[in-house]
């Protein structure tokens, strides 16, 4: 994984499989030895919180912390956390902290003041999720962050809010921080944008249409179209029918499911075709997989025969 960018934002079609293709990217960023996360946002609905005790905002103090006796405890790379849920609450609080607001802030948010600006800006709430992002990828704790963005209709508004935000403020911090996120996502080497879809007609539609406007509207850089749930191909000494007869013409029931799982097949096929005619980008096929055993998951499945295609590519 090589070139790639450190923070790669993953999103498609509701239904297509995004979440286990942000894990799969992790268990890869993994087996390179990178130290990975795959990133989860909080919905993106209003800011809750009810009173003083629900927040733990830093208080300004000229009292020095107690120094602790306890050595620390050294951790590998792959100690860091594999999973980061990162909420628009939570964010907004460690905002309001970095920027000294302290006890005052706790008030205004548990009177529901900040709350209310905050709900009441568009795109404060995607700023302050990205602006966490950011800030996990400016640390020195991650080589990959690998975060599950919003479907494909929510992640355009997702992407281009800080630039919105940029054009409103004219100085301050939050001109600053919609500033720092762009220069973020317009940086081919930090941060870039996979897509996924299935071999479908309407999710490879979206997903071209996807690439086309977040290339216009957005400084963001698609690295990828992942195609997933792609059917094996049909085993050549398959038992086929010894004639062609219509489905009408046949009950049983084998011959039935064959001529489905070949008519199933050819469509998809049609339609990867016209996704390498259409995006001279690199395209992933991942395979349709039964979980067979209880004790190996969908990931470490896909994993496994991405191993496989990989070893066959270097040996051809």
């Amino acid at each position: 994984m090589a070139g790639d960018p450190k923070v790669i934002f993953v999103t498609g079609k509701g239904g297509v499989g995004k979440t286990t293709v942000t894990r799969l990217l992790t268990a890869l960023g993994e087996a390179a030895g990178l130290r990975c996360a795959a990133v989860h946002l909080g919905e993106f609905t209003g800011i809750e919180i009810s009173s003083e005790d629900d927040l733990v905002l830093d208080e300004v103090s000229d009292v020095e912390p107690e120094a602790s006796t306890e050595e620390p405890v050294p951790q590998s790379p792959t100690a860091q956390n594999r999973e980061i849920r990162i909420d628009p609450a939570d964010a907004l609080i460690d905002y309001l902290n970095d920027h000294g607001f302290g006890k005052l802030a706790s008030r205004l948010i548990a009177t529901g003041v900040v709350g209310v600006i905050a709900t009441a800006i568009p795109g404060i709430k995607d700023l302050l999720l990205l602006g966490k992002i950011k800030q996990l990828e400016q640390s020195n704790d991650y080589d990959l962050l690998v975060v599950d963005a919003p479907a494909t209709g929510h992640t355009l508004s997702f992407l281009t809010s800080p630039e919105g935000l940029r054009d409103i403020a004219k100085v301050g911090p939050l001109r600053k921080q919609s500033e720092d996120v762009l220069a973020m996502l317009a940086d081919e080497s930090r941060s870039g944008c996979v897509i996924v879809t299935i071999a479908e007609e309407s999710p490879i539609d979206e997903a071209l249409e996807s690439v086309t406007v977040l290339g216009e509207r957005t400084r963001i850089h698609v690295t990828s179209i992942v195609i997933n749930q792609v059917l094996a191909p049909l085993s050549s000494n398959h038992d086929a029918p010894e004639r062609e007869t219509t489905e009408s013409e046949t009950s049983d029931p084998v011959d039935l499911a064959w001529r489905f799982r070949r008519n199933l097949q050819e469509r998809q096929t049609e339609q990867l075709m016209r996704l390498k005619e259409t995006y001279s980008g690199t395209t992933v096929a991942l395979p349709l997989l039964p979980l067979t055993t209880v004790h190996s998951s969908l990931v470490d499945q896909l994993l496994e025969q991405l191993e496989v295609q990989m070893d066959l590519e270097v040996e051809s």
